[in-house]
């Protein structure tokens, strides 16, 4: 689907066919506000729509430059270990990683970087969204209630299965 047709589903709901309330540069920064929401959204439940990975090349000074889309690490591998994120005042060792400035600084040659991205910015209407059509109906509520000045609902975790966890036992709420 297009933000072309997402808007003009958003005009509906807001009784704008005619394009008088809202323009389509209104209505363009209105879904980009909407697709971030659910993209924070998905990153807060560790849902795997918005898991990547990637592996990164470290060059001499001992950093490697993050992916643009990044937005918060799930696990850095190197040297075959899974390492631990350190804080700016604590020396790197081959267990340990830091992010500043957009750079993942690890001991090692390469690492694997497990990560949340954030969707892609739509730039104008022609281009196709980057979250899946399920998703379509709550980014017109998020729109329509932006737009009406109405409280926004931030319940999209009954949209996405739990497909991650899926697999786990429930654990019994008692012991005998």
């Amino acid at each position: 689907m297009t933000a072309k047709e997402l808007s003009i589903l958003i005009r509906v709901g807001i009784d704008d066919l005619q394009v008088i309330k809202i323009s389509d540069y209104e209505m363009l920064v209105l879904i980009n506000l909407a697709i971030r929401q659910v993209n924070n959204s998905l990153c807060e439940m560790n849902s795997d729509l918005v898991e990547k990975d990637a592996v990164l090349p470290v060059n001499n000074d001992g950093y490697a430059e993050l992916p643009a889309n990044f937005q918060r690490p799930i696990a850095v591998v190197a040297n075959s270990n899974i390492l631990k994120p350190y804080s700016a005042g604590r020396r790197l060792d081959e267990f340990g990683y830091r992010i500043t400035d957009g750079k993942l600084y690890v001991i090692g040659k390469e690492a694997a970087l497990y990560y949340n991205h954030s969707f892609a910015k739509l730039m104008n209407m022609e281009e196709v969204l980057p979250v899946p059509d399920t998703f379509v109906d709550y980014l017109v509520d998020v729109v329509c209630n932006k737009i009406d000045g109405r409280p926004i609902n931030n319940d999209i975790a009954n949209l996405v299965q739990r497909r991650k966890y899926s697999h786990m036992q429930r654990k019994m709420p008692f012991c005998v």
